[in-house]
């Protein structure tokens, strides 16, 4: 599985890891379906992977099990300093 990186608006690079999100037991579908867990289809496609910054105080995309009770919810562990712009 594929690690995606993705820049995000000046607040550092975010990488999304497929593998890592495999390993944890999840499967495509879960995210990319309406999975029972959240009552979300939280990505259509693997190409509809951003999301804005109104997505971050909403339970929806990435923060439907980043929340802080599923997984972890603060900012720098997915938002990595790179040094670039």
């Amino acid at each position: 599985m594929n690690a995606f990186d993705y820049r995000a608006a000046g607040v550092g690079t975010v990488t999304f890891d497929h593998g890592m999100h495999a390993a944890r037991g999840f499967a495509c579908l879960d995210c990319h379906t309406r999975w029972p867990a959240t009552g979300a289809q939280l990505f259509q496609t693997q190409k509809q992977s951003l999301i804005s910054m109104a997505d971050h105080s909403g339970d929806g995309k990435c923060f439907a099990c980043h929340n802080g009770k599923l997984a972890f919810s603060t900012c720098d562990q997915c938002h990595r300093a790179t040094g670039h712009p």
